[in-house]
């Protein structure tokens, strides 16, 4: 523990002040780091040929030094604060070059209480079965998606917090992603999407916040272990049907006239065929016999489910009457796709930011861009329509945002939330602005291109897309890191180029 641990990190400490020494010129005391240096490589290769002579012989020397240490003591402490990760010291000690890789990406908190995350974005399908824990499954294409993506939640973590996934990703792959300046969460491999693994630390262990990209039935049994482990003053959410009613665009829909007046472009919750038709037929009475029909289902997320009726609403008449409602409303010529993000905090309502947002004909989920100045590059007057129009709107101290915080605080809710929005032509032509088209409480592309925003160079714009494989090089393009080896421009994959099937997260970054 002495020599394989804390003196290790005197490689990394010993290596880094001899340099800030002679920096300000103090070169005698440079000189002295050197030797202290080259006593830490003797004092690491002595702990290290015992190490060896006491280990069993069909363990590596990393999984034996990993079993050695008892919690809270881990190979976290092995590295230096705020240093350079110094691989030739290690392995001048006599370390093997497999031991000081793994050590370069293993991560655990060295103080701060870790916050857990978890990817699940097929959230919305489990919970339309209900409230409790389902025979839901998902499909063999969302299960593609999500194997596919589940690396993003670590855009979503920091340096000390732990993140849970269904495998364990690709050395190569956490190696690039420090290379290109983005920080490691602690990675902790779970036995199935409602069970933590039977050797889980993270059940032992004092934690802050619980954070799956969104709560559902099998999130709330994934976490339940979790709960006590949290602090009064950062309760997690109870899973309920209060919670679950506010992931459902219906009643979002039924809650419409609070946070804005009916008018002609209102959207219609329909519980039945009847309701439906009336529907229909209300906004055919307003716009014409042939406009275009939109409907919605409520539980889908990033447009999925989504469809475009035809004039005469058959599309509709036919769809099966269920226990949820659905949303119809009408067709609309969108200028332009935002969304808001919220967090909702035991002191209230909290904002994040805006986003634009990338949606196909139907209203599908492409991409999200995040700029420093939100409204830079837009035509003028759609751009000056948002500025004195549409985001004072958003204000947390606004009519709006309080009716929302009331909203979800009525169900205890608390994490992450995002509004979709838009701008479109009225029927004059004019620029109209829809307060809200749903509310997603559970993290969202949006926040997460935010979080990405937070992590590359300060003051570029950024780009989030996720395209099919097929369609994408998975390679970098054109990569350049400033100065503090941080993203400043280029376009680089962000899931797995050497394990993704069907579907690629690419980010751009630039001016």
């Amino acid at each position: 523990r002495l020599s394989l641990t804390f003196e290790q990190a005197n490689l990394d400490y010993t290596k880094h002040f001899a340099a800030a020494l002679r920096e300000v010129g103090d070169v005698p005391s440079g000189k002295l780091m050197d030797r202290i240096y080259r006593d830490e490589i003797g004092h690491v290769g002595y702990g290290l040929r015992w190490f060896r002579e006491w280990k069993q012989s069909s363990q590596s020397d990393w999984d034996a030094y990993r079993r050695r240490l008892v919690f809270p003591l881990s190979p976290s402490r092995a590295k230096g604060n705020g240093t350079l990760f110094n691989a030739n010291g290690r392995l001048e000690a006599g370390l093997g070059e497999e031991f000081v890789r793994e050590l370069s990406l293993f991560e655990r908190s060295k103080g701060r209480t870790p916050n857990v995350f978890w990817f699940n974005p097929d959230a919305e399908d489990a919970m339309a079965k209900g409230v409790a824990v389902s025979d839901y499954q998902a499909g063999k294409k969302v299960a593609r998606f999500i194997a596919d993506l589940e690396p993003l939640v670590l855009f979503l973590s920091r340096r000390d917090d732990v993140v849970l996934m269904r495998s364990e990703p690709r050395r190569e792959y956490l190696e690039r992603l420090r290379s290109l300046g983005f920080d490691l969460p602690e990675i902790e491999i779970v036995a199935s999407e409602l069970e933590l693994a039977s050797d889980s630390l993270t059940r032992e262990r004092k934690l802050y916040e619980l954070r799956p990209w969104s709560w559902e039935p099998r999130a709330a049994a994934l976490f339940g272990p979790l709960l006590n482990q949290v602090p009064d003053s950062s309760p997690a959410v109870v899973w309920s049907e209060t919670v679950r009613s506010r992931f459902s665009k219906g009643e979002q829909m039924d809650r419409w006239p609070d946070w804005e007046p009916r008018g002609p472009w209102r959207s219609f919750a329909c519980r039945s065929a009847e309701e439906r038709n009336a529907a229909i037929r209300q906004i055919h009475d307003t716009f014409g016999p042939e406009h275009p029909v939109f409907l919605k289902q409520s539980f889908a997320a990033a447009g999925r489910g989504n469809s475009i009726l035809d004039p005469t609403g058959v599309g509709a008449r036919s769809y099966p009457v269920g226990s949820e409602p659905v949303v119809i409303e009408p067709w609309v010529d969108r200028v332009f796709d935002f969304s808001v993000q919220y967090e909702m905090t035991g002191e209230g309502l909290r904002f994040v930011g805006f986003c634009r947002q990338i949606l196909d004909s139907h209203g599908r989920y492409r991409g999200t861009v995040w700029t420093p100045k939100f409204c830079s590059g837009l035509p003028s007057e759609l751009a000056r329509f948002l500025m004195e129009t549409v985001l004072p709107r958003y204000d947390v101290e606004g009519g709006f945002a309080k009716e929302l915080e009331s909203w979800l605080g009525e169900a205890d809710y608390r994490g992450p939330v995002g509004v979709d929005a838009f701008v479109f032509r009225g029927i004059s032509g004019a620029l109209r602005h829809r307060l809200l088209c749903e509310v997603n409480p559970r993290y969202t592309m949006g926040r997460l291109t935010w979080e990405l925003s937070r992590k590359v160079a300060p003051g570029r714009a950024v780009r989030f897309e996720i395209v099919k494989r097929a369609e994408d090089s998975g390679k970098d393009r054109d990569i350049v890191l400033d100065g503090r080896g941080r993203v400043s421009h280029g376009s680089l994959m962000l899931n797995d180029p050497g394990t993704a099937k069907d579907w690629v997260a690419r980010l751009t970054v630039g001016e």
